[in-house]
């Protein structure tokens, strides 16, 4: 026990050490870090000093006027320049600030500027040339941020839609706080609320609602046409924007005069809704009489006659009333297939159900209160082979 305890401690005592050494080393390594960069600090101080120096005495001689722009630049960044020498400094920056603004290099011009609002003893006019030029960067960035966000959208990348769009609106802030009545900046502002809208689902969502909320019965019937008219396959007579669509119809209420169009634009959405089932289903439309047909399914199939479960009658009670929108389907049949081994254990595809309602028929029956193993008593045939199960509401 109490070598165990001597060892226990033995190990105490090592972590404890090991910790004690860390934070020395570590406390050393931080020491080092802050005396080199003291050291650099104390080394650009004294390289700003000579190049200081060396400019301010620069200043004092006769320059070529390129020469002199970037001389001043150089004192301004190493320390400051000179009292004695800021009207010179200013004025040569002013007029080369104007000169890079006027070749469209607005972020070069804008360096030059600052220096020229500071030390010009024409302080008004580089103060309204550096705002020129500020707005001109602004616009620049705006611009190409907004093409980003532009060419987002037409990719159908909303993400990166949207935080574009949210660059150039910074960039238009920015522009407007340095001149408010800018019109070009105005106009990119314009744009960009426009991807915001597109880009933004809960910004676009929220305008959306505000301007629904000011329709009028007139507006909806117009904008449920053009739902409707949106995408809309003549050939085939189904698309359009059903969904938009039925909003609007909803909105219109007796006795608005607009409720009859309405209610005719309602009956088309439902004919619609239907024929886009039929042209999408497995199924086929002959002389009135629209055939489903269902199955096999993939996969292994039963093991038994016994294993398989028909569930066609459930297909029509799901559809029946949909499809028989469609003024020209007289009756529906679903004929469904399935997969089994039989005895010899050869698998066999057979004809597992078949079931048929008329439109006569169908007229009496609210399919949505039926249950589903009663669909086979109350349509016109209902068939299923011999040992075949058929589906049933728990």
């Amino acid at each position: 026990m109490k070598r165990i305890l001597k060892l226990v401690l033995g190990a105490i005592g090592g972590l404890i050490a090991l910790c004690i050494i860390s934070s020395i080393i570590g406390s050393k390594n931080k020491a080092e870090r802050e005396a080199a960069a003291q050291a650099a600090a104390e080394r650009q101080a004294a390289d700003n000093k000579v190049k200081l120096d060396e400019g301010v005495a620069a200043l004092g001689t006769n320059l070529a006027p390129a020469q002199l722009v970037t001389t001043c630049m150089a004192v301004a960044k190493a320390g400051g320049v000179p009292s004695a020498h800021a009207v010179k400094c200013g004025d040569a920056l002013l007029a080369e600030g104007q000169v890079v603004l006027a070749a469209k290099r607005a972020a070069d011009a804008v360096l030059l500027l600052e220096q020229a609002a500071k030390l010009s003893s024409k302080k008004d006019e580089a103060q309204t040339a550096l705002n020129d030029a500020k707005v001109a960067v602004a616009t620049e960035a705006a611009t190409t941020d907004l093409k980003r966000a532009e060419d987002a959208v037409a990719a159908k990348n909303l993400p990166k839609a949207l935080a574009a769009a949210k660059d150039a609106q910074k960039q238009v802030t920015v522009g407007l706080q340095v001149k408010a009545d800018d019109a070009t900046l105005t106009e990119l502002k314009g744009k960009i609320e426009a991807v915001l809208m597109k880009a933004d689902p809960e910004k676009r969502a929220a305008a959306e609602q505000a301007a629904f909320a000011t329709m009028n019965a007139k507006e909806h019937l117009a904008a449920a046409k053009a739902a409707l008219a949106d995408g809309y396959d003549s050939k085939r007579k189904w698309g359009g924007d059903i969904e938009g669509a039925l909003r609007h119809l909803a909105a219109i209420a007796a006795p608005a005069p607009e409720m009859t169009e309405a209610k005719k634009l309602q009956q088309e959405v439902a004919a619609r809704r239907a024929r886009e089932k039929v042209i999408t289903c497995d199924c086929e439309l002959v002389q009135g009489r629209l055939v489903v047909t269902e199955g096999p399914e993939d996969g292994a199939p039963a093991d038994r006659l016994g294993d398989i479960t028909v569930t066609g009658h459930s297909t029509l009670k799901s559809n029946a009333a949909l499809w028989f929108e469609l003024p020209e389907v007289m009756s529906i049949t679903v004929i469904e297939y399935a997969k089994y081994n039989d005895v010899r254990g050869n698998e066999k595809t057979i004809k597992a159900a078949e079931f048929t309602v008329s439109r006569a028929k169908a007229k009496g029956i609210k399919w949505e209160n039926v249950r589903t193993e009663n669909v086979l008593k109350v349509i016109d045939k209902a068939w299923v082979a011999p040992g075949v199960a058929v589906l049933v509401d728990g």
